[in-house]
């Protein structure tokens, strides 16, 4: 096999796509990735990974998220861990399935000298062929429109507080206006016309749409109405036409895996998360 460091990203998610579009339901995280580097202009790392002139892996990293190897084969680690580290990358995390990410978190530590520690965990879970609403859930269902940005860019900062999750940029509302009248669908669960829950479906690719952000303000939790509004819009994304729909779900949290479950959805992979650091360095916790 032969790796290849890309720096034209146009050419690169030309190159790519076809390898990941082959299953949008693993590579979902690194599908996003490619998208967000390809509108940009620009990525951390891109490297692609060929045999006899066929793509066979890919890597992608868009800063500030972790790289994403689920395209990198195990086969394939060492050897891509070194041609990335040769160009004097400096990643501070990879995820993806389990195997994947295990030899190439393996790899980096040996072909950089950092430690590789496992930081959380996450289920993908794929929607089934059978969707199963929640019900006697107070409230109804709606779109949001823009109207809604500036709650729901409000949710989304606390969601992301809440998550501990990466943000590359401000959660206002002329940023979530954009994303609603975009191929995003950002869905609200409200009751007397009160929105209470919400949920976002990002925009079609190759045949996949991740559900995230799914949150309910804390005080009204424990009522339904975060697994209302994730059926509501799996059903909406559903019904035009999207053949997979995914999201991710914290290993540790056992209720949500449940209610997921509960749904219709179905376990897929494992997807670890490995930060590095420096032998000797105190990992600062965010």
């Amino acid at each position: 096999m032969d790796v290849t460091v890309h720096t034209e990203t146009q050419a690169f998610a030309e190159l790519v796509r076809p390898f990941y579009a082959a299953d949008p339901v693993r590579h979902t995280a690194a599908l996003t990735a490619l998208r967000s580097v390809e509108a940009g202009g620009k990525a951390g790392v891109l490297a692609s990974i060929t045999a006899d002139a066929r793509v066979v892996g890919a890597l992608v990293w868009d800063p500030p998220f972790p790289a994403t190897v689920s395209g990198v084969p195990a086969t394939a680690a060492r050897q891509t861990a070194e041609a990335v580290a040769a160009v004097g990358a400096t990643f501070g995390s990879i995820r993806g399935p389990r195997p994947e990410a295990e030899a190439f978190a393996q790899a980096w530590s040996a072909a950089t000298g950092m430690i590789a520690e496992e930081s959380s965990s996450q289920w993908l879970y794929e929607l089934g062929d059978v969707l199963t609403s929640p019900q006697g859930v107070d409230g109804r269902f709606r779109p949001a429109t823009v109207g809604d940005a500036e709650r729901i860019a409000e949710w989304r900062q606390a969601f992301a507080h809440e998550a501990g999750m990466r943000l590359r940029r401000s959660e206002t509302s002329a940023a979530v206006a954009e994303l609603i009248v975009d191929r995003t669908t950002c869905g609200l669960w409200c009751v007397a016309d009160e929105p209470v829950a919400m949920a976002t479906a990002r925009a079609p690719e190759c045949g996949m749409s991740r559900i995230s952000y799914v949150y309910t303000p804390p005080e009204l939790r424990g009522r339904g109405y975060a697994s209302a509004v994730t059926a509501a819009v799996s059903q909406l994304v559903r019904a035009a036409g999207v053949r997979h729909i995914v999201l991710f779900a914290d290993r540790a949290n056992p209720i949500s895996n449940r209610i997921y479950q509960r749904m219709g959805f179905e376990k897929q992979a494992e997807h670890p998360e490995y930060v590095f650091a420096a032998p000797g360095a105190r990992r600062l916790e965010s």
